[in-house]
């Protein structure tokens, strides 16, 4: 494994999580930052149709149960 492996990989419309993803407790869920960050970047790139009129400042995520290792669309 590289240290220089990206934690998430975009292939096409699916994103799939590294083993740099794992959470500390389980290995087959993400850590929580994850798919936080993921959010975030989905986020802020919406911001850029508005043309600097909003701006993201905060952004609250509830993950009920654990994200699993596995891509998503």
């Amino acid at each position: 494994m590289s240290l220089q492996e990206a934690v998430l990989q975009l292939d096409g419309d699916r994103v799939e999580p590294s083993v740099h993803a794992t959470g500390p407790w389980d290995r087959g869920a993400q850590h929580g930052g994850v798919p936080a960050a993921l959010a975030v970047a989905v986020a802020e790139a919406q911001t850029q149709h508005w043309e600097g009129q909003w701006c993201l400042r905060r952004l609250s995520l509830e993950l009920p149960r654990p994200v699993p290792m596995q891509p998503c669309a």
